[in-house]
């Protein structure tokens, strides 16, 4: 389940609409935590991932957390409680009081509270694979520079495994990569092409078409004649030099 993507409509709407937040309802059972099925203590086994990604999320100032549960009230405590041995701080508990119904408003959320993104085992939330690309992009949201954590450590992965394969492969390994997970940003880096130029720095950057189909941008400086090389690579990987 790609929860990136509703995260990037969500702050995207926010931005064009002026509002201050966006809100994300966060179940626990099978989502953040291992259930251990047993009444009285609560489980306290994460899942790899939800504490890195939930701390992201209570240190973004754009974005309000609530615990979505239907624990009992003594369960409730004793969880805030474990979070907050985390520094993980939820704003509310199973309702958005920011976002009230209004006699004009668009819509009714006395029974129903707003939220934008939601985390949720019985949504086809996968917690044992999906908090991966959550912590991911969290992180280079949250960080000052361009790079984008996730495309380095993919870039790292695919070099070793290619056995030290050509600049040239490990990104159209990358680009694959990128196009049928829609969610690169940024990674600039270095390295040799094919014919053993040095390349200052490339960037990797998905761009989103106005017919929502997706290509890479890979811009080679090369340090020999300090020419720039655009090329794009099509849904199949496949590279289409567009600019020398």
């Amino acid at each position: 389940m790609n929860l990136v993507r509703a995260f990037e409509t969500a702050f995207a709407d926010a931005e064009r609409k002026g509002w201050s937040y966006i809100y994300v309802f966060i179940d626990l059972h099978s989502t953040v935590i291992k259930p251990n099925y047993s009444s009285g203590d609560i489980p306290k086994e994460f899942y790899d991932g939800a504490l890195e990604a939930l701390k992201l999320m209570t240190n973004t100032d754009d974005m309000k957390i609530i615990m979505y549960t239907c624990s009992h009230p003594q369960e409730i405590k004793k969880y805030v409680e474990l979070f907050e041995e985390h520094d993980i701080t939820f704003d509310y508990i199973n309702e958005n009081p920011e976002v009230t119904t209004t006699p004009q408003g668009y819509g009714n959320y006395d029974m129903k509270p707003y939220f934008n993104v939601l985390f949720e085992d019985k949504a086809s939330f996968n917690a044992e694979t999906d908090w991966e690309p959550i912590v991911y992009y969290l992180r280079d949201r949250n960080s000052p520079s361009g790079n984008n954590e996730r495309n380095k450590k993919l870039f790292k992965e695919m070099y070793a495994k290619e056995g030290g394969a050509s600049l040239k492969v490990v990104l159209t390994n990358l680009v694959a990569d990128g196009l049928k997970r829609r969610d690169y940003k940024i990674y600039y880096g270095g390295g040799r092409d094919d014919g053993g130029t040095k390349i200052k720095k490339y960037d990797i950057v998905l761009y989103v078409s106005p017919n929502k189909d997706p290509h890479l941008m890979v811009v080679l400086n090369v340090s020999k004649d300090n020419m720039c090389e655009l090329y794009r690579y099509n849904e199949m990987g496949v590279e289409e030099k567009i600019v020398i």
